[in-house]
C-alpha cells in the first residue's frame, strides 16, 4: 500500500506535465524570411484577370508587370523541448505549423522606363506613378511602399504583385526596369523584355 502511494507521488509530476503539454499545444514554430531575388514578367490584362504572357505584342491598354520576390528562411525561433514522454503524448493532439515574419521590410518600389515612353519620359525616367497595384491603387510617385505583414503556414513562399500600366505609351514598344529597396538598403532590380504595343 505504501509502495503504491510512493509510486503515485513520484509519477504525479510526469502525469501532470503530460496533461499540460497536451492541453496547451505550442504555437507554430516561428521563422524569419529574407528576400533572395526578384523575378519580373509581362502581364496581359486583356481578360477577366491578368495573365503572364510570353507574347511579343500586347494591346496598349492591357500591359502590366508581375513582380515576384523569392524568399528564403534565414532564422527559426528556438523552442523548449519537453521531456520525451510529454512530447510523445502532446504530438498526438497538437498540430505543428510555421509562421513567418519578414526580416526584409520593403521600403520602396520604383519603375523606370528602359526606352522612351512618351515625349516627357525618355529612357531612364521614373514612371512609377503610371502603374497601379492590381489596377486599382496607384504606386506612390516617391516609390514608398506600404508592405502588409505576411504570415506563411509552411515554408517561405514568393511574394508577388501585379502592376498594371494605366498610361498608354506614345510609341510602339515598351520596356521597364523595376527596383525594389529593402530596409537594409539592399536593392533588387530586374528589366522586362521589350514588348510591342498594338
Amino acid at each position: 500500500m505504501k509502495l503504491t502511494r510512493i509510486l503515485c507521488w513520484l509519477l504525479l509530476p510526469m502525469i501532470a506535465g503530460t496533461i499540460e503539454a497536451c492541453c496547451h499545444c505550442p504555437e507554430g514554430l516561428k521563422y524569419q524570411f529574407a528576400i533572395d531575388k526578384i523575378k519580373l514578367e509581362v502581364l496581359d490584362n486583356g481578360g477577366q484577370v491578368p495573365v503572364i504572357t510570353g507574347a511579343d505584342s500586347i494591346c496598349k491598354k492591357c500591359y502590366g508587370l508581375r513582380v515576384e520576390l523569392e524568399t528564403i528562411k534565414v532564422g527559426q525561433q528556438k523552442v523548449h523541448k519537453p521531456l520525451f514522454l510529454e512530447s510523445a503524448y502532446a504530438n498526438r493532439c497538437c498540430t505543428s505549423g510555421f509562421t513567418g515574419d519578414s526580416r526584409d521590410t520593403i521600403q520602396t518600389v520604383q519603375v523606370f522606363t528602359a526606352i522612351d515612353f512618351d515625349s516627357t519620359h525618355k529612357a531612364g525616367s521614373d514612371v512609377t506613378s503610371y502603374f497601379f497595384i492590381d489596377g486599382t491603387k496607384p504606386l506612390p510617385a516617391n516609390g514608398v511602399f506600404n508592405q502588409p505583414i505576411y504570415t506563411f503556414t509552411e515554408e517561405p513562399m514568393p511574394i508577388d504583385y501585379n502592376f498594371i500600366l494605366m498610361h498608354e505609351s506614345e510609341y510602339s514598344q515598351c520596356q521597364f526596369r523595376v527596383v525594389v529597396t529593402v530596409a537594409s538598403g539592399k536593392q533588387f532590380e530586374k528589366t522586362s523584355v521589350v514588348t510591342h504595343l498594338i
